[in-house]
């Protein structure tokens, strides 16, 4: 039996030769910039759709256009309406895109859709909060910690908008054109 000790095995303690590396090159991306540029004029209208419903959906409850279908008992603050614009284009961007058979990144986007909902909204006026710790604890204990809420629903967003984009940059889940 012939043993080369000069080659150092997968197995501490063992000598003998290597098995063969496996020299496939990887399998490589295109950068996001160009998914985006990639983009059909269909889907950019789908996600100008898909922006509008979710601007309107948070924007009318929480009274941040003025209605007459809603009030609010607190007024509102500047930061409401960033996390309104950016949490509406976000989620319209994520749910406006193609997407894979088995993305998660819906239930992602409606989470922090909601989650920027509850940032933006009056926290008087929202019955659970108020049901769970009373009109003093909305004022005292949630509304500082709404815009807390709101950075944490952008950063859920933002990942499922790279998530999204990343499985269309994906070679073995190609969208399929038209």
């Amino acid at each position: 039996m012939d043993i080369n000790n000069d080659t150092v095995s997968e197995y501490p303690r063992r000598t003998g030769t290597l098995p063969p590396v496996d020299t496939q090159p990887a399998i490589t991306r295109p950068p996001t910039v160009a998914v985006i540029r990639g983009l059909r004029a269909t889907d950019w209208l789908r996600v100008a759709a898909w922006t509008i419903v979710a601007g309107a959906a948070i924007a009318v409850p929480a009274r941040l256009v003025p209605n007459d279908l809603f009030r609010r008992m607190t007024p509102t603050r500047p930061q409401d309406y960033v996390f309104w614009v950016i949490g509406a284009a976000l989620t319209g961007a994520v749910l406006g895109l193609p997407r894979s058979v088995t993305s998660r990144t819906d239930a992602a986007a409606m989470t922090g859709g909601l989650g920027t909902f509850l940032a933006v909204g009056c926290p008087v006026c929202n019955k659970v909060v108020v049901a769970l710790i009373g009109v003093g604890g909305a004022t005292s204990i949630f509304a500082p910690i709404q815009p807390v809420l709101g950075v944490g629903s952008l950063a859920l967003l933002v990942w499922a908008l790279r998530a999204r984009l990343r499985s269309l940059s994906s070679p073995a889940c190609a969208v399929p054109s038209p």
